[in-house]
């Protein structure tokens, strides 16, 4: 039902039913996972983020987490993070070709180089434990906030 309301668009509606059922199963990650994407569509970055790092405390290289934990740290200007969580995607499944649409992105955020189409990344093959900034709000919020100022900075020639 859920993702049936999510599909007609109503992201409210299926909110509520996958509060019900994270009430009933709290451990189920499937349900976890589609309410971290669903929070992520909303636009509810931090407690989109929040549900998937439970998923992660899980399964610290689970796709879907840290795809979307990517995603809402790069709505968030808080790219070297968003960078971080697609590392370890591509490690996991280098094929997929989201990942490098999705790194070229944050690498062009960075000012970094881009992979062409069809590229190997150039990435260690096992990376390592993510940073603690993946997990602690407070460092991730000031992270966040130097980010902006940079960048504030960086426009204005200063």
């Amino acid at each position: 039902l859920a993702r049936l309301s999510k599909d007609l668009g109503d992201l409210y509606h299926a909110r509520a039913l996958l509060e019900t059922a994270l009430s009933s199963a709290p451990d189920s990650m499937e349900v976890q996972t589609a309410m971290a994407l669903l929070l992520k569509q909303m636009g509810d970055w931090q407690n989109a983020i929040a549900v998937a790092q439970k998923l992660l405390r899980v399964d610290s290289d689970y796709p879907p987490a840290l795809f979307c934990i990517s995603d809402c740290f790069f709505a968030l200007g808080q790219f070297e993070l968003a960078r971080e969580c697609l590392h370890r995607c591509i490690v996991r499944d280098r094929a997929d070709p989201s990942n490098l649409n999705a790194i070229n992105a944050v690498h062009a955020a960075l000012g970094l180089p881009t992979f062409p189409p069809g590229s190997v990344y150039s990435l260690p093959v096992k990376p390592g434990p993510l940073s603690p900034q993946v997990f602690n709000p407070v460092v991730r919020q000031e992270r966040g906030a130097q980010q902006q100022q940079q960048k504030q900075k960086h426009r204005h020639g200063g």
